[in-house]
């Protein structure tokens, strides 16, 4: 992620950005804009899985909708910051009408998926992954492609950190998910 402006921007001039037509993305942190690359064929890959997991755990129970193709949500304002997690969940009372669902949605999604590039910073992680929690996440999975692990925090709880052989699950937000870890990474 690099930063590529000291002028503070609002998540609807954010918004009005034309797409560079190049795959990279913007997010806000506290007004500053961040530029982000392409993600590598790996990363897609990873958060593909776990999007595919997840979506199938719910396919029955319907309890919200999934949300792929890094959808911004604007957790603060004044500063604003707008983050867009590689996958997200939101509980069915938090999904807007479809009439409602340009722009970005205030707050953060029940469930924040951020799949590890190399360019990031176990610091600036850690920001977003407060940044979420504080802005009503109930689960953010920090998940690592080389280590083959996903962080998982919770609100309240203790930060668990999983390897390949172990069972993640979707906590509160999506009980009846269930995966092995590596499963992400095969």
């Amino acid at each position: 992620m690099v930063a590529t402006s000291k002028k503070l921007m609002t998540a609807d001039e954010l918004l009005a950005m034309p797409d560079p037509g190049d795959g990279t993305h913007y997010e806000l942190l506290e007004g500053e804009l961040l530029t982000m690359p392409p993600s590598s064929e790996g990363h897609g890959v990873v958060a593909g899985r776990i999007a595919t997991r997840i979506g199938a755990a719910d396919m029955e129970s319907r309890r919200g909708e999934l949300i792929v193709a890094d959808a911004g949500y604007k957790l603060t304002s004044n500063p604003d910051t707008v983050l867009a997690p590689d996958v997200a969940f939101l509980v069915k009372e938090r999904v807007r009408p479809r009439e409602q669902r340009k722009g970005f949605p205030p707050g953060a999604p029940d469930l924040a998926v951020e799949v590890l590039s190399p360019s990031n910073t176990a610091t600036e992680m850690l920001r977003k992954v407060n940044l979420y929690l504080e802005s009503g996440s109930r689960i953010v999975w920090l998940v690592d492609p080389d280590a083959e692990t996903v962080a998982v925090y919770e609100r309240g709880k203790e930060t668990r950190f999983l390897h390949a052989e172990d069972e993640i699950d979707g906590g509160d937000v999506l009980p009846e998910f269930r995966a092995r870890v590596g499963d992400f990474f095969v």
